[in-house]
């Protein structure tokens, strides 16, 4: 190469590329300003949650300056869940509940992924789309055949008859094949030639590649979960049993609702699902990132 070629391509290496999109400083101040309010929305039935379990509900209609608010503050509320409610023994039922529903949602979803990416057999395809199809229809559609197979087989008021009807779901199943389909054959046809197992495969070669997308999943199955309310509201019919959402409802007499306990019960169960969110979402982020490329 001639000194006048060199010359030619570290100019050109030097050369700013410029941007593939460019964005206009009105489309900027209006994408701000729509982000603002969007985070608005989204934080301000929260602080309206902070503040009625807080403050006695007939003094917020009075509230003129912040004075007022910080002259009313008490923790009665938070005190009347646990006066009102075996609170702690609600939590452990949900944790137990939320955990054990996740666990075998997450394993169901591992396995069937698997064998509809890697296994060829008739009617492969025909599954996959019935799992799209599952995914279509709303779960409360189910509900009445759901329970009368619950019924049917005596699970009533068991923690059985919660978590055993949505182990198979959909879009674990979905989503695991997604990433399931990006680990390399040549990988999986090297632990076969050294007599590796169906079992062994699935430990060591698709567990780490696709860690991010099994964590983002039990994050995402972990908060339903958590968050279910009809479908427990309707098999766990003994008060000793019910879990967190069911509980809210417990806070009214005679027709008149208990704001401040009410409101502080519901502070009390975002608390556990917003820290897994804070430490987890760089996770979350990452799997919906990687699933929307292409290798």
């Amino acid at each position: 190469m001639s000194a006048k070629e060199s010359n030619v391509q570290l100019c050109t290496d030097n050369k700013k590329v410029p941007p593939i999109l460019t964005v206009s400083v009105p489309t900027k101040i209006i994408s701000h300003f729509l982000l603002g309010f969007f985070v608005i929305v989204v934080f301000l039935p929260i602080v309206l949650a902070i503040l009625y379990s807080s403050i006695p509900s007939e003094i917020i209609p009075n509230i003129r300056s912040v004075k007022d608010v910080t002259n009313n503050i008490t923790l009665q509320g938070y005190l009347d869940v646990f006066k009102l409610l075996p609170f702690l023994r609600i939590a452990g039922n949900s944790v137990f509940v939320s955990l054990a529903s996740t666990t075998l949602q997450l394993v169901v979803s591992f396995i069937t992924a698997y064998a509809l990416t890697h296994w060829d057999f008739p009617g492969r395809d025909s599954i996959f789309g019935f799992v799209i199809i599952v995914m279509i229809i709303p779960s409360v559609a189910l509900f009445i055949p759901n329970y009368l197979t619950v019924s049917n087989l005596g699970m009533i008021n068991t923690f059985k008859g919660v978590i055993i009807p949505g182990v198979a779901n959909a879009y674990g199943i979905f989503l695991m094949r997604q990433f399931f389909r990006k680990v390399p054959k040549s990988l999986i046809e090297a632990c076969r030639i050294d007599g590796g197992s169906e079992l062994r495969i699935l430990w060591h070669i698709y567990l780490p590649i696709c860690l991010p997308a099994v964590t983002a999943l039990f994050i995402i199955l972990l908060v339903a979960n958590w968050n279910d309310y009809q479908w427990p509201m309707l098999i766990l019919q003994k008060p000793e049993m019910m879990t967190l959402p069911r509980a809210l409802v417990q806070f009214r007499f005679e027709g008149v609702v208990e704001w401040m306990p009410t409101a502080a019960a519901c502070i009390m169960t975002i608390i556990p699902v917003l820290i897994i969110y804070i430490f987890m979402q760089k996770q979350i982020v990452d799997t919906f990132a990687s699933s929307a490329t292409k290798e």
